[in-house]
């Protein structure tokens, strides 16, 4: 069942951040029809916040729509998710270079909150709220990194990410050991250090997307056995 975002929306920003939130998760899998009637049903909403919705995600290359107001969430592409990662592996080590420079104590300690939600979720083994507090994780170093342009361009790339078969609960440890060097080095004030560690931690991220994207074209090409 689709897990409605709760927060202060308008009803479309409302049934966009819920359904992009379900493509992220994997829970709307890539080729999985949807209708308007069915997802406004599911969300307890008219048709014309879905619609609107539906808008923002084929404008992002989401989904596809197709005749009968209807849907099928778009398969991810290699070419696209290394496209995703190169842009991620410039802008993001910059961004978190500024925010060890000019960050505030507030900014600082919102990062600082990120990180710990995201320490309780894997605790907890909650994946979905792990792969929420990772995204946030980054996009808040992104905020404090000052830059409407960064802000803008990295919040866009994490929209695009191909969450689905990362299995991010599987990488926590090392994940979140990478984001602490990171938080740390922001803190203690070392922008070279803290794009470096960035730049690793991105690094490994678009390591793993490869390795994704290789079973499934290794899958694809294997023979169908007879049943």
């Amino acid at each position: 069942m689709i897990e409605r975002v709760h927060t202060f929306l308008t009803k479309s920003e409302l049934a966009y951040q819920t359904l992009l939130s379900a493509i992220q998760s994997g829970e709307l899998k890539p080729g999985q029809k949807v209708t308007l009637n069915e997802l406004a049903a599911r969300l307890g909403m008219s048709l014309t916040p879905v619609r609107d919705a539906f808008t923002l995600l084929a404008e992002q290359g989401l989904i596809e729509r197709t005749p009968h107001h209807a849907a099928v969430i778009a398969k991810k592409k290699p070419s696209r998710s290394e496209e995703v990662s190169l842009l991620r592996a410039i802008l993001e080590p910059e961004a978190v270079r500024l925010a060890a420079m000019y960050a505030n104590p507030a900014q600082i300690d919102e990062i600082a909150e990120a990180y710990q939600a995201s320490l309780d979720a894997a605790k907890n083994q909650n994946a979905r709220e792990l792969s929420k507090y990772n995204e946030l994780f980054h996009l808040k170093i992104a905020e404090a990194s000052g830059s409407s342009f960064l802000i803008e361009f990295i919040s866009s790339l994490w929209k695009a990410l191909p969450a689905q078969g990362m299995k991010l609960y599987d990488n926590a440890p090392a994940i979140l050991k990478s984001h602490a060097d990171i938080l740390t080095a922001i803190r203690d004030g070392k922008p070279d250090e803290a794009s470096a560690l960035m730049a690793g931690h991105v690094g490994h991220a678009a390591d793993r997307a490869r390795e994704y994207f290789d079973r499934l074209r290794q899958s694809d090409s294997e023979p169908e056995k007879d049943a």
